[in-house]
């Protein structure tokens, strides 16, 4: 599998760029699985349960690129998996994970209508080792690109719609010649502010691999991966000032459709201040 978890960044309102200032995120994602799908659709059993803390930091310019406000991003995660989406033998392993850097964001607003696009990358920071079992990194570098729009209902108690498209490019795996599937990855949300400080509604992602995996040295399933996953998502403006923000987040998905994978829940607790 791919560096990107479907579903990670996945909240409601994900096509709106931020304002220009500083976001600063802790956000907490725990998945629980308790079987793995093969490619065949057959069940074996899988139990495990991956919690990975990111800390998050994104800078929104007051420069303009193409008509768009322009923003950089980095991500640095620690957990006990080295994978967001555990396979069967692998263990625990706490450590650093592999740093998620973005250098280049763009957001253009044209109300109600809003659109992101961006390119990141997953730096192979995490301790690798092929043929261990219990590594806190994947061992490769994997390029991200991202589109995605949401439209914002203009209301004192708005709508929003909103959706995001992602495309993962994996490189080889250091020490292999193997070089993992590329993927196709969907992510939305559909909402409604309920009260000054309550957004509640409903997110979901999809993940597609879209090209074969690549390599003599890998012997597990060649067959391709993909899985959906649906739930619940409430945001709370825990304190809302002239300058500054703190919002929780709070979204819970329930796999379903999947091949190649585990199948389980995600559940991400987000803490985040912008100014």
């Amino acid at each position: 599998m791919g560096q990107y978890r479907a579903g990670a960044f996945g909240q409601m309102k994900v096509g709106i760029l931020p304002p220009p200032g500083f976001v600063v995120e802790s956000g907490t994602l725990a998945y629980t699985a308790h079987e793995f799908v093969d490619g065949s659709g057959e069940s074996k059993d899988l139990d495990t349960t991956v919690v990975v803390n990111r800390t998050l930091g994104m800078w929104v310019t007051d420069n303009k690129l193409f008509g768009a406000d322009f923003a950089m991003a980095a991500a640095i995660p620690v957990g006990n998996f080295a994978a967001p989406r555990p396979q069967p033998g692998e263990k625990e392993a706490l450590g650093l994970g592999d740093i998620y850097l973005q250098p280049l964001t763009l957001g253009w607003h044209e109300s109600p209508f809003h659109v992101t696009a961006s390119y990141g990358a997953f730096a192979p920071t995490g301790r690798y080792k092929f043929g261990r079992n219990d590594n806190t990194g994947r061992g490769f570098w994997s390029h991200l690109f991202t589109l995605g729009g949401a439209y914002l209902q203009d209301s004192p108690r708005p709508w929003h719609v909103s959706l995001q498209g992602r495309y993962e490019i994996p490189m080889e795996i250091e020490g292999t010649d193997i070089r993992p599937g590329q993927a196709f990855l969907v992510e939305y949300g559909v909402g409604k502010q309920v009260s000054e400080r309550i957004d509640f509604g409903l997110v979901g992602y999809g993940a597609w691999q879209t090209t074969d995996i690549k390599g003599s040295d890998f012997k597990g399933d060649p067959r391709d991966y993909r899985y959906m996953g649906l739930g619940p998502e409430i945001q709370f403006k825990a304190i809302q000032r002239k300058d500054w923000l703190l919002m929780v987040t709070l979204r819970s998905y329930f796999d379903f459709d999947v091949r190649n994978a585990p199948r389980g829940n995600l559940t991400i607790l987000s803490i985040a201040a912008a100014f």
